[in-house]
């Protein structure tokens, strides 16, 4: 197959910025980057060495200032920061610990009834958040604990709070579905409903997994050993403690799908339910509030700094020809409309599987729920087999177990932050490498389970969390 020089270009491109992925600079800075670079090598080809007919040159770029207005002026995206401050105001709020409290009581007589809590909690606030860092986090730090002093089998702890946590990227209001609609062109709204339905059978399929496994493998889903009998008051609890969100859920999503309220307008709705729900729990304050509105502006601006480099990006990729020899290379695969979205799913599925954390800077700053600090002086680690264990921290002079800090093998403990910093630990400031996956890992480092040469342990140095 004979390439031309423009179609060469386009491939080094891609190329470049999938390389520089790998060296853990921020995605935003590397769109951009790459896209000025490769401007700068258009221009070149076509005037000092005459290679190629790209027309890349300064007023190329100039266009990037008009797309940025445009970005800027979009009126779809004003929803963005309202779903985040919603996550974050409904994480500070004391929700998911309520609901958690309650609702395991329901299921303590069903073998994995603790991991059908979590599941069921995280199907409740990916449909009230719209984010899942705060999620994740939250139900790592609540959960994972319970569920090992429980006995529960490792991998199912951690898949079943990764797997939960993460249905806010499906469920709406999805802030993925958001930009997905504003990129695409399509209604927003229109996205929001079809994808409840392909959420909710998710949610529960992991549901009836948990229940399957419990049952073909016992020992690694035990019950709960101090269940006691289910009461009225106990149902009672439940419903008192999900009314809250269901509501917020109920004006959120269901304003948006009778037609009553746009998209940006019901996250303003999201955003003000989400603060009277703190001020109803008395979670509240100043300082609540103050935290909650920088992590929002953070995410937010992380957010916008990626759409500003792949607006350079693309531009430089469609005057290149990129968008006509990606087209051409899915067409002549031959393989049907539904063997290119078969394609373009497994592609994407692969993709998944590699690390989406920077060693050096976060993609957007740590979630809500989870500061990053080091282990102070005043702690140990707790051997196993002669060697060192290096998820559970034990104050020094010993203590209870039932009181151990849970840590990451970077030496980083997940905190709630209304429950302020656990004795022993010094603070360290923001983790670094706060990516796609960086839920995922700090759910699994809450555990406090990966020991050295575990398959868990490798999986987080894939997820490239710095050891001390």
């Amino acid at each position: 197959m004979h390439l031309e020089p423009e179609q060469m270009l386009v491939i080094a491109m891609f190329a470049s910025f999938i390389v520089l992925l790998f060296t853990g600079f921020p995605v935003a800075w590397v769109l951009a980057g790459v896209g000025i670079a490769f401007a700068g090598i258009g221009y070149l080809t076509d005037n000092v060495w005459q290679t190629t007919a790209t027309g890349l040159d300064y007023n190329t770029l100039g266009l990037v200032v008009g797309r940025i207005f445009s970005i800027m002026d979009n009126w779809v995206l004003v929803a963005l920061p309202m779903f985040i401050f919603m996550g974050l105001m409904l994480d500070k709020s004391g929700v998911a610990e309520r609901m958690m409290h309650s609702m395991q009581k329901l299921f303590g007589r069903v073998r994995g009834g603790l991991a059908v809590t979590v599941t069921l909690i995280g199907i409740i606030l990916a449909a009230s958040t719209g984010i899942i860092g705060a999620s994740v986090v939250l139900l790592g730090v609540m959960s994972l604990p319970v569920m090992l002093n429980q006995d529960y089998h490792k991998p199912l702890a951690l898949g079943t709070v990764a797997s939960a946590g993460c249905l806010g990227i499906l469920i709406p209001p999805s802030i993925m579905l958001v930009i997905m609609g504003d990129q695409l062109g399509i209604s927003v709204g229109d996205l929001f409903m079809g994808a409840v339905l392909p959420g909710l059978i998710l949610g529960m399929l992991y549901v009836a997994y948990i229940v399957i496994y419990g049952r073909l493998k016992p020992d690694n889903a035990p019950l709960a050993v101090d269940f006691d009998t289910i009461k009225l008051r106990d149902v009672g609890r439940v419903m008192l403690d999900i009314v809250p969100p269901a509501l917020l859920i109920l004006a959120v999503l269901g304003s948006i799908f009778m037609g009553i309220a746009t998209v940006t307008e019901a996250s303003g709705i999201g955003a003000l339910g989400a603060a009277l729900l703190a001020i109803a729990y008395r979670r509240l304050d100043f300082q609540v509030l103050k935290e909650v509105t920088f992590n929002t502006m953070n995410t937010s601006a992380y957010i916008f700094a990626i759409f500003l480099g792949a607006t350079v990006f693309a531009l430089v990729l469609r005057e290149l020809g990129g968008d006509e020899l990606i087209k051409s290379a899915l067409t002549g695969l031959g393989l049907g409309p539904y063997g290119l979205i078969a394609a373009v799913l497994a592609m994407v599925f692969l993709l998944g599987f590699f690390p989406g954390l920077d060693r050096d800077q976060p993609d957007h700053p740590a979630p809500a729920g989870a500061c990053g600090h080091r282990a102070g002086p005043g702690h140990q680690r707790l051997r196993r087999g002669g060697q060192p264990r290096t998820g559970l921290v034990r104050p020094a002079g010993g203590g209870d177990p039932a009181n151990l800090i849970p840590h990451a093998p970077g030496g980083f403990c997940p905190v709630l932050p209304e429950r302020g910093l656990p004795r022993g630990c010094q603070a360290h400031g923001h983790l670094s490498g706060c990516g796609a996956f960086y839920p995922a890992a700090v759910a699994g480092a809450a555990a406090g389970v990966l020991l050295p040469g575990d398959s868990h342990l490798a999986t987080v140095r894939r997820l490239r969390l710095t050891r001390i």
